[in-house]
């Protein structure tokens, strides 16, 4: 019974209502902003992030350089997402999907320009531990509008279910290589698992320092595979086009 309600929810949550909220916010919010975060200033946006690549530390306060941010970012954003949410997009809904993936990327660029605004507004600074700025949504529910007990509940709640989702990605990674390469899954995972207790133990300084040093590599090989992929079905490009625009 409570399964079943459960299942209704979220049916009900990350159906059309879901999407419909998501684009319509981004595109109101890309409107209120003049397209700012979306295309205008890309040069700027550029300029502090990866032209800052040698730059440990800038003018701002801050625990990591702008370049090892963005890679920080990207390392949680290139992966099962790119890879295994397009193919569901494109098996569900065809071709057309992409250009619907692209507006909705596009639109939500200015939703997350406010998530990372709101972080930066309300982050809480940890001198007694590793000296590191800290925020999440329970922060700024707490610091921006006050509501304690609420920021509570999610944090339990992100505490909770949030290394759930990692069960996704654990599963892809592991799934891939016995798949090609044939590597028993339970290797694997006991790999991955080391690796990122290496990775986190140290901090949000270790973290951003490993992934300054891993992303690049891992979005060149992720663009080179795309390439490889596209060279070799170049012939049927017209016709996936073709099916795009129909849709």
């Amino acid at each position: 019974m409570i399964l079943n309600g459960l299942m209704a929810v979220s049916d009900a949550l990350w159906g059309t209502p879901m999407i419909v909220v998501l684009v319509s916010m981004g595109l109101y919010l890309s409107i209120r902003f003049h397209f700012y975060y979306n295309f205008r200033h890309i040069g700027f946006h550029f300029r502090n992030t990866f032209g800052k690549m040698f730059q440990h530390h800038g003018s701002g306060q801050g625990s990591v350089s702008g370049f090892a941010a963005a890679c920080t970012a990207m390392a949680n954003t290139i992966g099962v997402g790119n890879i295994g949410g397009v193919a569901t997009a494109i098996v569900s809904g065809g071709p057309g999907a992409v250009f619907w993936m692209w507006v909705s990327g596009c639109l939500g660029m200015s939703t997350k320009a406010c998530e990372i605004i709101l972080g930066q507004r309300f982050r809480v600074k940890y001198s007694e531990s590793m000296d590191e700025y800290m925020c999440d949504r329970s922060f700024v529910m707490r610091n921006a509008l006050g509501w304690r007990k609420g920021a509570f509940l999610l944090a339990i709640a992100c505490f909770t279910l949030g290394p759930w989702t990692c069960s996704v990605q654990t599963e892809s990674v592991v799934g891939a290589l016995r798949e090609a390469f044939g590597i028993d899954p339970l290797w694997s995972a006991a790999f991955l698992g080391l690796t990122c207790f290496v990775t986190i133990f140290g901090g949000l300084r270790r973290i951003s320092a490993v992934m300054e040093r891993v992303v690049p590599i891992m979005a060149l090989l992720y663009i080179l595979g795309g390439l490889a992929i596209l060279v070799q079905h170049l012939p049927q490009v017209p016709e996936t086009l073709e099916l795009i625009v129909r849709q």
